[in-house]
């Protein structure tokens, strides 16, 4: 087994979801702030995909309306994503990976891992929610910028953590429309 790199692990935890074109995953990177541990623009994403392609973790197909060569995660592809998310640790230390990562795993794994993997990842979203609260005490009043980078922060994890609720409770669309895909698949 190759093991893929963060980017690889985008690529195909984002075509885990639905097939898209080239322009559809650059757009994907371009959501709000730059993920931190990729470094991926619209070049890199063709240049990995054909990579992933000559890997037969990926595959395109033309769309005949649209007449866009879109890429879809292979059988292949979708072991190998779950065998390197499974070596990474993602499931036992979803902490130390970006959300994003964690959310394109969900695609793969059984839901007894997935539902372990969201619990873990409620856990540590508390716990960091808690060491916010902490530090903001602790500051004094003068410290405007510093509480301003703090309330964003919270409100980015207050985010991450009604979702994950939802995911938990299976209410979430995108868990809901993976699973029907799933159940399709079987």
């Amino acid at each position: 087994m190759n093991t893929l790199s963060h980017n690889d692990l985008f690529i195909l935890g984002s075509l885990c979801q639905y097939p898209m074109d080239i322009w559809e995953l650059s757009a994907r990177l371009n959501l709000g702030e730059k993920f931190p541990w990729t470094n991926l623009d619209r070049d890199k994403v063709h240049r990995a995909l054909h990579y992933l392609r000559q890997d037969h973790l990926v595959e395109w197909a033309l769309d005949p309306v649209s007449k866009k060569r879109s890429y879809a995660i292979t059988d292949q592809g979708r072991q190998t994503l779950t065998a390197n998310l499974k070596e990474t640790g993602i499931i036992s230390s979803p902490g130390i990976f970006a959300f994003d990562l964690v959310v394109n795993a969900l695609g793969v794994l059984l839901p007894e891992e997935r539902h372990a993997l969201l619990e873990r990842r409620k856990e540590i979203v508390i716990s960091l929610l808690d060491n916010l609260k902490k530090i903001k005490e602790q500051l004094p009043e003068q410290s405007v910028t510093f509480r301003a980078i703090l309330k964003h922060h919270e409100f980015s994890l207050l985010a991450e953590q009604h979702w994950l609720d939802d995911l938990l409770i299976e209410t979430d669309p995108w868990i809901i429309e993976s699973n029907g895909l799933l159940e399709e698949e079987e």
